[in-house]
């Protein structure tokens, strides 16, 4: 049945029947412009994954101030080596 016909079939139902039947729908309905990115769903479970590692402590999180310190640590060892 396409969706046309259900959503049209959907006034005969009940509030709680429409209710189910919008989160069926959108379980299954995917954004049309992610039909073009082949790889979207790969790093959206490659997300999902790094998520779950930092929740159970796989992955240790570093403060924002060091994060940065360790940048323009970087930085300024990339302007000695490169920097003509």
């Amino acid at each position: 049945m396409s969706v046309n016909k259900i959503l049209q079939s959907a006034y005969e139902l009940s509030i709680e029947e429409r209710i189910e039947l919008v989160k069926k729908l959108n379980e299954n309905i995917q954004d049309p412009m992610l039909s073009m990115d082949p790889y979207y769903y790969e790093r959206k479970k490659q997300i999902a994954k790094t998520i779950e590692d930092i929740d159970s402590g796989k992955i240790k999180m570093i403060p924002h101030d060091e994060f940065w310190d360790e940048i323009e640590e970087f930085e300024k060892e990339l302007v000695c080596k490169y920097d003509n």
